[in-house]
């Protein structure tokens, strides 16, 4: 079964991955394959975060599910730009959101801390090209100035979004 919003206390410190063996996103569009992730400890959770459609090649973005998952009860989530036919009211804590395959950047915040996974479809969901990944949005508090990337040399291509004030100029 799906476990998201799941809460998980402990008396010493502990690691959470969430993931799968073998999954479609979406769910039965071929093609599966395993996910894992990191999820992070309620302290480092934000209530503002910008998701970004991925990039593959030929300059197409890809396709993606975003669950937005709310920590606390009578959750108001704000969309910039706003997402048509998308719900802002999350009523109790654990409880999700799920955008459909949206290709579309956007911010999303709230007033109380949320929690924001971003699902890439599998090949068959359009583009042609990628197996599902998983990815925890990092709240926007929590940017850094310096990042290092791991680009596997056995891999057809590798991309990465990168998201910046329009100022930046490093």
């Amino acid at each position: 079964g799906d476990l998201t919003g799941t809460g998980i206390s402990a008396d010493k410190k502990i690691q959470v991955i969430g993931g799968h063996n073998c999954t479609d996103v979406p769910f039965g569009v071929h093609y599966c394959d395993h996910l894992e992730e990191s999820i992070p400890p309620r302290h480092s959770v934000g209530k503002s975060y910008i998701v970004s459609a991925p990039w593959i090649q030929g300059n197409q973005v890809k396709g993606r599910i975003i669950r937005v998952t709310a920590l606390e009860d009578d959750t108001t989530l704000v969309y910039d730009p706003p997402q048509m036919r998308v719900d802002t009211h999350i009523a109790a804590a654990g409880d999700t959101i799920e955008i459909s395959q949206t290709d579309e950047n956007f911010m999303v915040s709230s007033a109380k801390k949320i929690l924001v996974t971003e699902y890439m479809t599998g090949q068959n969901a359009g583009g042609n090209t990628g197996d599902p990944a998983m990815a925890v949005a990092v709240p926007m508090g929590q940017y850094r100035r310096e990042y290092l990337i791991h680009a596997p040399v056995n891999y057809e291509a590798n991309f990465v979004n990168i998201v910046a004030p329009t100022v930046a100029t490093d």
